[in-house]
């Protein structure tokens, strides 16, 4: 067996080496037997896999665990700007193992940004704003990500980019299928034959149970962190998805909900139109976005709170390296002074990590070699040509929102004379469609998928209104 095995894999490439486990060592070395045909690739700053018993020394050993190896050092970049990578390096320090420091390859740009919140909503509104400042011809939503070290900074950064009209998708929803207690609710969801309104209640029940136990809990600045936490994660983005069918199909049961959920993670990670991805850090590595923004640098998540040992905490610089250098052209990096934990507000302090990139910024911004950020110059000029006493510039939060109450107390004045449901009138989606797109014309209006036929007949004309004038409908 073991010879036909060889024979069959007779040049072995490995990629990403420093994630090798013993386990895939020991898989490798059978395959290899006493033949010399190996090459592999690795980072050795990249080596982000600890927890899953992943060992760099696989990688940065090479020449001792498999004598006569040739190392060829790559010290060339041409992804990230001189100004990101000179930032994300300074993460990394001195410590034993770091990897020579990369040679960038593209023009110089803007200095990475570092911004500091009152609360973590405040820094969700603030990306929703940079994230909108940064689009424009050229560059699209999906040119920008937003990275986050947890799984539980995702729901107030989605609420502001949805607040905002700014398209987005969570990458790397589809693990759910995979999550252990996601599987066993699917088996569950097959078996009931009841409304879904009801099996949602019951899981909002479930979530706040779980949730109150941990709040109870000696550390409960960290949840997602232990399995509990874990599993109400995962539970939040199954209702998130439940509620979502029940705009459409208000009369959804739990039985087909369990087919449409599994459909719907499958989908979730394709690439569907011009959107802002969000991304947790793990998920990030191998991507690459024009714009990045890296949001909750804040000590106990970066490093996250159980990081305690060197080799931990070592990993956890590695990481916040991959997220940095995901960014090719600008890097934002946010944090929040308080930030909510189910019903417990908890104030936060920077990340130690981010002392560093502070101190390399200010250099580069001394230097004076970064160019300036478009997004920056546009706005000067856009100032410069302004007369004085020009009214400041539209908030798109505050613009959307303003269009969302309007659109939302029509359709709530509208349901009150036919005596029904306001989604009945006008869907959820129909007013975020409305809200994202802002048609101005019946050919625009038609064009939205969520507002139907019968819609556009009876109320088109006024909703054009609506959108024409948000802040006196």
């Amino acid at each position: 067996f073991a010879a036909a095995q060889r024979w069959r894999f007779r040049h072995l490439f490995v990629d990403e080496y420093q994630d090798l486990n013993r386990l895939q060592d020991r898989l490798l070395r059978a395959w290899l037997g006493d033949r010399p045909d190996l090459a592999v690739v690795g980072d050795p700053n990249q080596a982000i896999y600890g927890w899953n018993g992943a060992e760099p020394g696989y990688l940065t050993d090479i020449e001792r665990l498999h004598p006569g190896t040739e190392v060829v050092v790559l010290e060339d970049s041409y992804r990230s700007t001189p100004q990101i990578l000179a930032t994300a390096g300074a993460v990394l320090g001195d410590r034993p193992g770091s990897a020579a420091a990369l040679r960038p390859h593209r023009p110089d740009g803007p200095v990475p940004t570092i911004v500091g919140y009152a609360t973590d909503q405040d820094e969700a509104n603030g990306i929703a704003r940079a994230a909108h400042d940064h689009h424009g011809p050229g560059r699209g939503w999906s040119s920008q990500a937003v990275l986050v070290r947890t799984n539980g900074q995702i729901a107030v950064i989605e609420r502001a980019l949805r607040r905002a009209a700014i398209p987005h998708r969570v990458r790397g929803a589809g693990d759910l299928l995979a999550d252990r207690d996601v599987a066993g609710l699917l088996r569950d969801l097959d078996r009931r034959r009841e409304p879904l309104a009801t099996t949602l209640s019951d899981l909002q029940l479930a979530i706040d149970a779980d949730r109150a136990e941990l709040e109870a809990a000696e550390d409960p600045e960290l949840p997602e962190t232990t399995a509990a936490g874990r599993r109400i994660a995962a539970f939040q983005q199954v209702l998130r998805l439940g509620r979502d069918l029940l705009v459409v199909e208000p009369t959804a049961r739990a039985d087909d909900f369990g087919g449409w959920l599994r459909a719907t993670l499958r989908d979730e990670g394709t690439e569907r139109g011009d959107a802002v991805d969000i991304v947790s850090f793990h998920a990030a590595k191998g991507l690459e976005w024009s714009v990045v923004h890296v949001a909750g640098l804040e000590a106990g998540f970066v490093p996250v709170s159980h990081a305690r040992t060197d080799d931990a905490r070592a990993e956890e610089q590695r990481l916040l390296y991959v997220a940095l250098t995901r960014a090719a052209d600008v890097l934002r990096c946010t944090w929040a002074a308080q930030r909510t934990f189910g019903e417990r507000e908890v104030e936060r302090r920077p990340s130690p990590l981010l002392g560093p990139l502070r101190a390399v910024a200010a250099e580069l911004a001394a230097a004076g070699t970064d160019a300036p950020d478009p997004t920056g110059a546009l706005a000067d000029s856009r100032a410069a040509l302004d007369p004085p006493d020009a009214p400041p510039a539209p908030d798109p939060v505050a613009e959307a929102d303003a269009l969302r109450r309007a659109l939302q107390r029509w359709r709530d004045a509208e349901a009150r004379k036919v005596a029904a449901a306001p989604t009945v009138v006008l869907s959820d989606k129909a007013v975020e469609a409305l809200v994202r797109v802002r048609p101005t014309s019946s050919d625009e209006l038609a064009g939205l998928r969520d507002v139907g036929p019968a819609t556009r007949e009876r109320h088109g004309t006024r909703l054009l209104a609506i959108v024409a004038e948000p802040a006196s409908a």
